[in-house]
Parts: structure tokens; C-alpha cells; sequence
């Protein structure tokens, strides 16, 4: 059986199984999903992962997300949140075709992990920082305790240009980023990336790096 696998099939799963490898040894990092809603005339941002990895990626304060004791009091998203997502972006550039997009914040949601929700085409991400699935009213927990969903639009399009997310500069620490970058009937591309803490991350149309 093994006789008819060709010497470049066979060299393509070691090149596989070296890059799994790689991506195994760096799963100790923050973890980071983004879903990226591309159009001619608009473009939609979102990024999912654990809030307090999120906090440290984005290099803000823990009292932008939670109070002084690092708790995150539900009571204070009964207003809206987009403030919240502002300040989480505030440290970070983002660029379409290498010029300013101007996202702004439309929501930031927090969801407890036995409650995750999907996070890879942008309906699903859209219903991420839209549901408030909340404890009861005066509850308070640890932000490191919670998932947290945050979502941006930017009246600037990206259809067929690169997106430069310049993450401020960090510890060092990897981040672990999927990206699901959509196109609309063109459909979706998702694929992974490893990058260290204050690292430029260059979403490109089309990018043939399938998960």
C-alpha cells in the first residue's frame, strides 16, 4: 500500500505534520478568532478569544474591561458597549490598503465558556456581540473567567486589498490567530497564523493557507 504514495505526497505530509507541530508548540500563547466581513464599500471586524487574553493582546488597562478587583460587573452592559470596544482598540492600528480604516466599535460582549458560541462565517459573529446572555443582574466574575466577543465597522472597503492589523507591543508572548476572511459570494478563506506580541498581522484577500 505504502509503495503508492509518491515521494512529493510523502514529502508534503512531513512539511504537514512539521507545521501541526509547530502550532502544537505554540498553543501555550493567547488564543485570537477573527472573522473578517469584507464588501466594495464597508468592512466588518471581529475578534473572540478568552477577555483576559484579549486585554493583554490589545495592551489595555484591566479597569477598560473589569473593576478594580479585575470582575467584570454585568450591570454596566445594560447601556451598550461600544465605548468598551473603542478603548479595547484603541492601542491598535488598522489599515486598509495601507491607510487608517477607522473602525469603530459596535459591540463587546462577554459569554461564559460553557456558553461559547460559534465564531467563523460573520452572522455568527454578529450574533456573538449582539446576544446578551448575561448572569443575573449585580453579578460580578473574573475577566480571565470569560470569553469576550468584540465586532467593528469601518465605512472604508477591502473586497480585493490587504488588512494590516498592527497589535501594540507586548511581552512577546505568541498569539495564536484563525482567521475566516469572507467575501461574499466569492465565499470564505480560513486558515491559521502564529504571531508574536506586537506583531503586524496582514490579512490578504484570497490567502490560499486553508485550516
Amino acid at each position: 500500500m505504502l509503495r503508492r504514495f509518491s515521494i512529493s505526497t510523502i514529502a508534503a505530509l512531513a512539511v504537514f505534520l512539521s507545521v501541526q507541530s509547530a502550532w502544537a508548540q505554540n498553543a501555550k500563547g493567547h488564543d485570537l478568532t477573527i472573522v473578517v466581513n469584507r464588501d466594495e464599500d464597508a468592512t466588518e471586524l471581529y475578534f473572540a478569544g478568552n477577555a483576559g487574553d484579549l486585554q493583554r493582546i490589545f495592551a489595555v488597562s484591566r479597569d477598560a474591561l473589569a473593576d478594580s478587583e479585575g470582575l467584570v460587573d454585568f450591570a454596566k452592559f445594560r447601556d451598550g458597549t461600544w465605548d468598551i470596544g473603542d478603548r479595547l482598540l484603541a492601542k491598535t492600528a488598522v489599515t486598509i490598503a495601507e491607510r487608517d480604516a477607522g473602525f469603530e466599535a459596535m459591540s463587546l460582549m462577554f459569554h461564559h465558556p460553557s456558553e461559547r458560541l460559534p465564531m467563523t462565517t460573520p452572522m455568527e459573529a454578529m450574533l456573538a456581540i449582539s446576544v446578551c446572555n448575561g448572569p443575573a443582574y449585580g453579578t460580578r466574575q473574573p475577566l480571565d473567567t470569560l470569553d469576550a466577543y468584540a465586532g467593528y465597522f469601518a465605512h472604508k472597503g477591502s473586497f480585493d486589498v490587504p488588512i494590516r492589523i498592527q497589535f501594540p507591543k507586548t511581552n512577546g508572548t505568541p498569539i495564536n490567530v484563525v482567521i475566516h476572511d469572507y467575501h461574499g459570494a466569492d465565499g470564505m478563506v480560513s486558515y491559521r497564523q502564529v504571531i508574536s506580541g506586537g506583531e503586524a498581522l496582514v490579512v490578504s484577500p484570497g490567502r490560499d493557507h486553508p485550516l
